[in-house]
């Protein structure tokens, strides 16, 4: 996925109640559109699984009516399916070039 700014969101609605780790939306003064939401669960033996998924979609639904892809960041790796995956050797790979 390609996001010219990438960012943390929280209280959206105002309750202290919707956290999202990442979003990535559109670049511009102000951004007109939302490209994807995800979470980060940076957990040492916990995978992301079918819970953390439902949450961020729940999350999701509180930020925006749009079905926006959802990603993931893991240290421990997924247990479900239905986003897009990241885990501790893609962000090595990543920061190695």
């Amino acid at each position: 996925m390609k996001s010219p700014r990438w960012n943390g969101d929280c209280c959206r609605t105002g309750k202290n109640d919707v956290e999202t780790d990442i979003v990535g939306a559109e670049a511009a003064p102000v951004a007109k559109g939302l490209l994807f939401l995800g979470s980060v669960k940076w957990l040492e033996s916990s995978k992301f699984d079918r819970r953390d998924l439902t949450a961020l979609q729940n999350h999701r639904a509180a930020v925006t009516d749009q079905a926006v892809p959802l990603i993931a960041v893991s240290r421990s790796g997924f247990d479900c399916e239905g986003l897009a995956r990241c885990d501790a050797a893609d962000l090595t790979r990543g920061w190695s070039g």
